[in-house]
């Protein structure tokens, strides 16, 4: 899909462009190193470089084109966006002026300059625009990218709601839902979209009362229906029962309906109580601190008249994850000394170990959907963040449609989009954390988590996901690109505030193009073999996702799945030319028997 700009915001733009032919570029991120030469552009969504043959051999030029087109999908004229640059480092030393950009897709080029000065000119231009980004969302580029497609609006409608709720009222034995207009004009939670899926037993009003008595109004939720074992699914935030023990009958009642203890844990074995349970995602310590602070967990009250067990899973808390991210990528990325210095790096780093945790933790949900016949509720403090990552992950092991190319997107529009994850706050860093007091407003690579973990099941089990690695790179890219508008703002109330929907792409109508989808899909896809999936939790079984976080390109990887295509196809057509075998002989043995029969 082409993209081209408009002009009416470029004639609001104040700044000169700037042009510097004679620049040198290297980027750092690739594997191996490339550089070139060319002419710098300044523009109003990016630096634009034309390439020049400069001192490079014309064989040499072509190889470095081909690797940036076929390795790393990129196309000369070469562009970086000022969206995707988290930091700028500027050196005005001569010979050797340049700056360094840092970008949040795991890239870093080094432009070289002839001058000084114009290295500084291209710095400021830079910053200046990077910062009116990040102040002012009409300056992204989702909002001044002349889309060349008949209708905006198609991509925003793509997933319906009513859709999903007849899927799982059909689907649904032993309860039904309905869609509630309660939060119309975002009056009961700020985070929550305007139309729910709610159980057909809970009032609006009880919702409305439930809200009241939950951390920022995020009341609990039925995400995924698990219609084999009739269990449910259940998201929300922390109860706000204080200090004084606080109470709300109508958001127990809430509770209950929507995650009933069913009777088909009970009829498997007799000896069963009817449980169900509440997950939470904090440390005991951490829960309980929350409680002095007006939040906390839900009383005995639940576990006693509502049948609900409460136990803490912790997951790491948003606030580390991106320093935990950014030792990881130093300890992939520089010159250890040793396997042994190398590994230590790693482990210190503890992102692996995050990501263990939550596939952990969604294999746990699993297991208590799957086997042991419970529902069970995810929290904890605003559920806007790891409750995600959990209740998202677990519903793609659960659900084969999940691991489908359409099924996955649904899975991040319903799960991360309208569910209120803080795109905006999260994805404003990715190196560099802010300074923020309040933690909701602190940048964390919480989607890369998921999208990571999901990495490494498609590592495990590459017959059973439709999509492959570049899809998932492809996300983890559009989700800080700021080019659609699936990933802007930090809630659907802001997107409608900020005419979002009216006035950019939304992500999934670029996708149904197929010409755009096709380089996602897996070959090695077979739907006969996506029901089971038990992930070998053990430390050795998680590594690096170095096609992301180091740019490398896998080609003894890459050389196998290639030979497992062919012998695919191979295979395909050898059970063509035994079916067309079949039937020649079927057709002679018809003639023998006819001719016999005439004898």
């Amino acid at each position: 899909m082409a993209f081209d700009y408009d002009n009416d915001f470029v004639s609001d733009i104040d700044l000169e462009l700037i042009k510097v032919p004679g620049v040198r570029i290297e980027i750092s991120g690739a594997n191996p190193p490339l550089q070139f030469t060319g002419t710098l552009c300044t523009e109003y969504h990016h630096v634009v470089i034309f390439d020049e043959l400069g001192d490079l051999a014309l064989e040499s030029r072509q190889r470095t084109l081909d690797i940036l087109k076929l390795e790393h999908n990129i196309e000369l004229p070469f562009r970086i966006s000022y969206q995707l640059i988290d930091s700028l480092v500027e050196s005005l030393s001569p010979p050797d002026a340049h700056v360094v950009l840092i970008c949040k897709h795991f890239y870093t080029y080094k432009i070289t300059f002839p001058t000084s000065s114009k290295c500084s000119d291209v710095a400021s231009y830079i910053r200046v625009m990077k910062e009116r980004m990040n102040t002012q969302i009409q300056f992204l580029p989702a909002f001044h990218y002349q889309h060349q497609c008949d209708d905006l609006h198609a991509g925003w409608q793509m997933f319906s709601l009513l859709s999903t709720l007849q899927k799982m009222n059909q689907n649904a034995n032993n309860m039904q839902f309905r869609i509630s207009d309660l939060n119309k004009g975002f009056g009961v939670c700020l985070s929550y979209p305007e139309r729910i899926i709610v159980p057909v037993t809970v009032t609006d009003e009880e919702l409305v009362q439930s809200s009241k008595f939950r951390e920022g109004g995020r009341f609990p939720v039925v995400c995924y229906y698990h219609a084999a074992r009739q269990t449910t699914l259940v998201r929300c935030s922390q109860p706000l029962v204080t200090a004084m023990n606080r109470t709300c009958h109508a958001d127990q009642r809430v509770l209950a309906m929507s995650s009933p203890a069913f009777k088909a844990r009970v009829a498997k074995d007799p000896k069963m109580s009817p449980r169900s349970y509440i997950v939470d995602t904090r440390t005991q310590a951490d829960a309980s601190s929350d409680k002095v602070r007006g939040g906390g967990y839900e009383s005995e009250g639940y576990t006693d008249a509502q049948r609900f067990h409460h136990f803490q899973r912790p997951l790491e808390r948003v606030s580390n994850l991106l320093d935990s991210l950014v030792k990881f990528i130093k300890a992939l990325k520089s010159n250890h000394s040793s396997v042994e210095s190398y590994l230590l790096a790693i482990e210190g780093s503890k992102w692996l170990e995050h990501v263990r945790s939550l596939i952990t933790h969604a294999c746990l949900l699993q297991q208590l959907l799957n086997q042991e016949f419970t529902s069970a509720v995810v929290h904890g403090l605003e559920g806007r963040d790891t409750t995600l990552c959990s209740t998202s992950l677990a519903q793609m092991i659960m659900d084969p449609e999940c691991r489908t190319i359409r099924g996955f997107q649904e899975l991040i529009h319903r799960e991360w989009i309208l569910a209120g994850h803080q795109f905006q706050n999260r994805h404003s860093s990715l190196f560099v954390q802010n300074k923020a007091r309040d933690s909701r407003k602190v940048s964390a690579p919480v989607f890369l988590l998921f999208l990571d973990a999901v990495w490494q099941y498609t590592r495990c089990f590459p017959t059973h996901f439709e999509f492959n690695e570049e899809f998932l790179i492809f996300l983890a890219e559009s989700s800080y690109a700021g080019i659609y508008g699936n990933f802007l703002c930090n809630s659907e109330l802001e997107r409608v505030s900020n005419a979002v929907f009216s006035k950019t792409l939304s992500l999934w109508q670029h996708l149904s193009d197929d010409k755009n989808c096709s380089r996602f899909k897996n070959e090695l896809y077979d739907p006969n073999r996506v029901r089971s999936m038990v992930f070998p939790v053990s430390p050795e079984s998680f590594v690096p996702w170095t096609g992301l976080y180091s740019r490398k390109n896998e080609k003894n990887l890459k050389l196998m799945m290639e030979k497992a295509k062919q012998a695919k196809r191979m295979n395909k057509k050898l059970v063509i030319q035994a079916s067309l075998l079949q039937q020649e002989k079927m057709k002679l043995l018809l003639k023998i028997h006819e001719k016999m029969g005439d004898c």
